[in-house]
């Protein structure tokens, strides 16, 4: 077990399998998270300290499809012929995912409404205007940082 103290003497720690990946974590409060992971190493399961349990679903692609949580919490996420996120579900909302040629997204819809992006020759956001009426421009330093909102 890896274990980090912090300034404050609490103590955290993970536990590996011999892969090397995370299979229970400590918290500073000394609750333990568990991880289940199936042959590909992929997380199907996660339990909580409080005995709340997420289960993970996987497409032939390693893609994330499905979490289902306990209480009956959900999120189904679908993909376009490409590989890429085009949906996002879960009990509260639906957020449907354009992309450019680029493969940047450029229109997200969401419950009726719309976001357009535009992006600059480096593939970062510069312009995004709402459905609602909304516009700012993004302009960026030399490192595509953003350097003012307007």
């Amino acid at each position: 077990m890896l274990v980090i103290t912090n300034e404050a003497g609490e103590r955290f720690g993970v536990t590996r399998d011999p892969a090397g990946r995370v299979v229970e974590a400590i918290g500073f409060d000394g609750r333990r998270r568990r991880f289940v992971r199936d042959a590909a190493g992929r997380e199907i399961e996660t339990r909580s300290p409080s005995g709340r349990t997420r289960k993970s679903q996987y497409d032939a692609a390693g893609r994330l499809l499905d979490l289902r949580h306990t209480d009956g919490s959900f999120a189904h996420f679908g993909y376009d012929l490409l590989g890429r996120l085009c949906s996002v579900e879960n009990e509260h909302a639906r957020v449907e995912l354009t992309h450019d040629a680029d493969g940047l997204v450029c229109v997200e819809r969401i419950d009726g409404h719309e976001v357009r992006s535009s992006h600059d020759w480096a593939g970062e956001r510069i312009e995004l205007a709402t459905s609602l009426g909304t516009r700012m421009l993004i302009s960026r330093d030399s490192l595509g940082r953003p350097q003012r909102l307007y």
